[in-house]
């Protein structure tokens, strides 16, 4: 019988108005492969980033790995074959949904598309093919009165036919309608509809121009759409907003970004412009930030990510991110942008790089025991682990601390007393995240240290 030791734990953190203003930070080490980052999406507090690449920090990962705010992680082994990408992840039903251009989830014959549930890889029926048994992908997804929706490039999903777009209810695929013609790179909800952009001239039989409405039952234009691909859609302000390559929508002048308000077409200001145009949004503190490869809007010199408040653009720091922004998402505090890029700001940042104040992960997170007492805090790097009477335990424990890039900086087993010290005093100034790990490797607890 394992013996149980009494802790009763109780997270103090002690901040003294101490924290970071807006800056980039790097992710660790970053994404090492071969495209980076294509798509990213936040599932049970972690970020998770698929795209193409084998390792994550210090941690091999087949083109997806999760991040938990201090450290890289894999996600089983990965998604293989075929293309060998990922460029589409989106939540349903309480499972992370993964889709791309891939043969295989952990062994399992997956076909371009897998579900994730924290733990294990499932398929998700016998997946996206093309026609003639050619390479398929998907490029995007997302929930609509209660199903997941599906598009890329494909024509069957679980052996039913469907053009480039197909919908999953949990546990058969169904066509929507006849589909679309080419390519959809982008999904949307807006205004009770569904909204497809990409590459194509027809949905269903409407005659359209690279977007596209569905309301469950039938396809319709949206004004005249686009002269030129949409990239990627999302909500913000009460309007649409599409991002692309396009220079006209609706018949309007306008620089890669657009919105639709349900009935017509309009510039978002200067817009943006430079070499591919607009591939990711996300909206963080109000505004709506916009990644691709772009240097400037109107005269405002932005490199490849840039903020719209509804009214004007800005930058996101001066230099903005050295190459392509392809994903944006928010985890606690902070965006993370991923792509293809070397630096964000003045950083060294590999394929992805955090921007706002750097919560380290424990923002969302609750203590799971109540009673430990961590001091003094802020300290020198010499702080004591208080614990006393209450929650039972079982087995040892064990202490980690990690510095803001995620990096492991001290660890030690517990011997059960009522307190132990932890000497990093050869550490700088910052802040560090401790956890408390018991013999299953599950937390225990964690916090912020702050080193003066």
């Amino acid at each position: 019988m394992k013996k149980k030791y009494l802790f009763s734990f109780s997270l103090i953190f002690f901040f003294f108005g101490f924290s970071y203003s807006q800056a980039w930070y790097p992710v660790s080490t970053g994404i090492t492969g071969d495209y980076g980052i294509s798509t990213e999406c936040v599932y049970n507090g972690e970020l998770y980033a698929g795209g193409w690449f084998y390792m994550a920090g210090n941690v091999p990962a087949n083109n997806i790995a999760r991040y938990n705010g201090w450290a890289w992680d894999s996600v089983g082994s990965g998604l293989t074959g075929g293309i060998n990408n990922v460029d589409a992840m989106c939540v349903y039903n309480g499972k992370l949904y993964v889709a791309g251009g891939f043969f295989a989830a952990e062994g399992l014959a997956a076909n371009n598309i897998a579900a994730w549930d924290g733990s294990l890889w499932d398929t998700v029926g016998s997946g996206l093919s093309w026609c003639s048994g050619g390479l398929a992908w998907a490029d995007a997804m997302a929930v609509y009165k209660g199903k997941l929706y599906v598009a890329g490039a494909f024509c069957h999903a679980g052996g039913i036919k469907a053009d480039n777009i197909a919908c999953w209810d949990g546990s058969k695929w169904d066509s929507v309608s006849s589909g679309i013609n080419d390519s959809v790179y982008a999904l949307a909800v807006y205004n009770g509809n569904l909204y497809a952009g990409g590459q194509f001239t027809r949905a269903g039989s409407q005659a359209v121009n690279n977007i596209a409405c569905w309301n469950g039952t039938a396809w319709s234009s949206v004004g005249t759409g686009t002269n030129a691909p949409v990239l990627a859609l999302t909500q913000y302000s009460g309007s649409l907003y599409a991002g692309g390559q396009f220079t006209l929508a609706g018949g309007n002048s306008v620089h890669f970004v657009a919105s639709w308000n349900g009935t017509a077409w309009a510039a978002a200001g200067a817009g943006v412009t430079g070499t591919i145009g607009v591939e990711a949004f996300c909206v963080f503190n109000g505004m709506l930030y916009t990644g691709g490869l772009f240097n400037k809007s109107g005269s405002l010199v932005v490199n490849n990510i840039a903020t719209w408040n509804g009214t004007i653009w800005d930058t996101v720091s001066t230099e903005g991110i050295n190459s392509t922004v392809d994903a944006l998402a928010v985890l606690d505090s902070a965006i993370y942008a991923g792509g293809e890029f070397t630096h964000a700001g003045k950083v060294a940042a590999s394929d992805i790089a955090a921007w706002g104040s750097v919560s380290l992960g424990v923002n969302g997170i609750t203590a799971k025991a109540s009673g430990i007492k961590i001091y003094p805090n802020p300290n020198n790097g010499q702080f004591t682990i208080s614990a006393s009477g209450g929650s039972v335990v079982s087995g040892p424990l064990s202490i980690e601390v990690y510095d803001m890039f995620g990096e492991k900086v001290y660890s030690q087993s517990i011997i059960y007393s009522p307190s132990f010290i932890v000497d990093i005093k050869n550490r700088p100034s910052g802040i560090y995240l401790y956890r408390l790990i018991d013999e299953s490797g599950s937390i225990v607890n964690q916090g912020k240290i702050i080193i003066r």
